[in-house]
């Protein structure tokens, strides 16, 4: 990325990362069946995906990368597919007229992760958080550079690789 400088990189999180489910617990990452939260759990990884962006843009602060993370808005996609809920025959038809009705479609979904790929405005921005193509207030945890620097060096260790500049 550096040696193609000006480049970008963008990370798509979710506006979920700033509910009260929304915590980084680096050190249990492989809870038991009863303790798992499917929505807590995807939270956590929202929050950590803006948490390491941020800390992506600091260093490479200066290079001519720069980074940034977004939420694309609630799409209606196939994604939804094995979600409970739409396997229920009498509740289908009314979740999928809310879906209809107030998600975006793919191709509005797409547009901010567009923006942040080819904005010229957004030339030398990094580490923001962006949804419907306006920088957007992120999670407190997500300010704090301590567990920036917490969740890069768990990183670090958990793929064995270190960061080279």
């Amino acid at each position: 990325m550096k040696k193609s400088a000006p480049s970008r990189i963008v990370n798509v999180s979710s506006q979920a990362h700033e509910g009260r489910n929304a915590e980084l617990q680096l050190e249990d990452f492989k809870l038991s069946e009863e303790k798992f939260d499917a929505f807590q759990r995807y939270a956590q990884s929202k929050l950590a995906q803006v948490v390491f962006t941020k800390e992506l843009s600091r260093r490479l602060e200066g290079t001519g990368v720069t980074v940034y993370a977004l939420h694309p808005g609630v799409v209606s996609s196939d994604i939804w597919r094995n979600l409970e809920v739409l396997k229920k025959p009498y509740i289908q038809p009314f979740v999928m007229l809310v879906m209809f009705l107030f998600f975006k479609d793919c191709k509005q979904g797409a547009q901010t992760s567009i923006y942040c790929s080819v904005a010229e405005e957004l030339e030398g921005v990094s580490g923001l958080y962006y949804s419907d193509c306006k920088v957007k207030e992120v999670n407190k945890l997500a300010k704090d550079p301590g567990l920036a620097k917490k969740l890069w060096d768990v990183s670090e260790r958990i793929t064995g690789e270190s960061w080279k500049d």
